[in-house]
């Protein structure tokens, strides 16, 4: 006996047919996990150039009269562009503040000598000044009492050390003490300058 299909049956068959293709698409992987989209294209003797993607995730496969055909779904990436040209060059910035002057020809003048007391007793102190070369200025300097001769040896101290204008030192020694050098005696000491050029 054959059975009838009546519209309504129709209908209905047809319906759930589109409610088995929906579920089916709702699970396919397509792209798969990997980004790649699986197809198949028709290759027999006489090909009708038809194209169905298939989720081959879930273990689809093409048919022996269809080739795979696997694409990214997103293209590879381009070729770098070419550089751009290059910008304006830009406006030269203001001349800087000028630098404090410069020193140079850095050195130490060392001056050793005698002095003599000839001041019948009145002078407390015996002073002397060691010169830059000219052109030079004076940094620093000093002196030291080397010895003591005469009638009455004494021992002496250094009273006073400072710029005799801005090309020497000035230095004066005094008795430890602090009387008067008797008349004739002599003072042998060293002196320092600290010199140098100073750039304009």
């Amino acid at each position: 006996m054959r059975a009838k299909l009546t519209r309504r049956g129709g209908i209905g068959v047809i319906a759930l047919s589109g409610t088995l293709a929906a579920v089916g698409v709702g699970y396919a992987a397509i792209p798969g996990s990997d980004g790649v989209i699986h197809s198949c294209y028709n290759a027999s003797s006489n090909p009708s150039g038809q194209l169905r993607v298939i989720d081959a995730e879930a273990g689809s496969k093409c048919s022996k009269n269809e080739k795979a055909l696997d694409f990214n779904q997103r293209g590879l990436k381009g070729d770098t562009g070419a550089t751009g040209a290059t910008g304006a060059t830009g406006a030269t910035g203001s001349t800087g503040a000028a630098g404090a002057p410069g020193v140079s020809g850095y050195e130490i003048v060392t001056k050793t000598a005698t002095l003599t007391n000839e001041s019948n007793g009145f002078e407390i102190a015996l002073g002397d000044v060691v010169a830059c070369p000219s052109g030079k200025s004076v940094l620093g300097g000093g002196a030291k009492a080397e010895a003591w001769s005469g009638i009455i040896p004494f021992n002496a101290d250094l009273r006073s050390s400072y710029p005799n204008g801005s090309s020497g030192w000035q230095f004066d020694f005094q008795r430890s003490d602090g009387e008067y050098f008797a008349d004739g005696n002599q003072l042998t000491y060293t002196a320092y300058a600290i010199c140098a050029t100073i750039g304009s």
